[in-house]
């Protein structure tokens, strides 16, 4: 749910850098993946990006809310979640060519 849409979003964000896209560039990459992948089920409070060490790391934090159906008569209507994922690029594998994405703008 979550974990796959911030893993997809960190690799998104880290390849763009890997080809070099600027910091900015990744972000909006990172954002946009994580918002086509992650559930319909999840409000999303805060998701956060940030790019460490450089331009070789990029960290996604998300702190959501998962609506509840059946806890909802427990008197739980919805969970907190949070999450993070982390890409490292690896020395040495940048490719300064990529093939057009769809969802870069």
């Amino acid at each position: 749910m979550t974990a796959n849409a911030m893993d997809t979003a960190v690799l998104a964000a880290g390849r763009a850098l890997q080809v070099g896209k600027t910091p900015e560039r990744g972000h909006r990459r990172g954002q946009r993946y994580y918002t086509r992948n992650k559930s319909h089920l999840l409000d999303v409070e805060v998701v956060t990006f940030t790019i460490e060490n450089g331009t070789t790391e990029i960290l996604a934090v998300s702190n959501s809310s998962v609506k509840t159906t059946f806890l909802g008569i427990a008197g739980t209507s919805e969970l907190k979640v949070a999450g993070h994922s982390r890409a490292v690029l690896a020395a040495g594998a940048n490719n300064r060519h990529e093939p057009r994405d769809p969802l870069d703008a």
